[in-house]
């Protein structure tokens, strides 16, 4: 595809019918139909704008389709089927990097964060940044597809 700068995740939703895309460069959300024999079979359609949200990077699926994204803002936004912004969820460092979900359950929500361009004054004042947090989600998290 032309234009592609920086796309950081991808993850399919529970029937493998969309594929969604984060595209930081432009903070958007794309969605592709999708077939599990043929790959994409249309072009990416933006279906979130983040615009103030922040910029977007890594991104997880539950098993009611809802994207966990998150945001190097200090957030995860939680949208859910129909693309509404349902939940933020805030913490305490910027640079959420990626999120995945754990535990026997899937119920446990493991989240990646940077501290990329700190001077060590900075890190003071930032306590836990480039650090994992883990938190406990009603929903449980989508399996994830391996490939060889």
């Amino acid at each position: 595809m032309d234009g592609i700068n920086q796309y950081n995740a991808i993850v399919w939703n529970k029937d493998n019918t969309k594929m969604f895309v984060v595209d930081t460069y432009h903070c958007k959300l794309l969605a592709f139909d999708y077939d599990l024999a043929k790959g994409p079979v249309s072009g990416p359609k933006e279906v979130i704008d983040f615009g103030e949200l922040g910029m977007p990077d890594g991104m997880s699926i539950d098993s009611e389709d809802n994207l966990y994204v998150c945001h190097w803002t200090g957030h995860i936004s939680v949208w859910n089927r129909s693309m509404e912004l349902v939940e933020i969820i805030d913490f305490p460092v910027e640079q959420v990097c990626c999120t995945g979900f754990g535990g026997e359950d899937l119920k446990d929500l493991y989240v990646a964060t940077a501290h990329f361009g700190y001077t060590p004054e900075q890190m003071a004042d930032r306590r836990g940044a480039g650090g994992i947090f883990k938190a406990r989600v009603e929903t449980a998290g989508a399996m994830d597809h391996f490939y060889l």
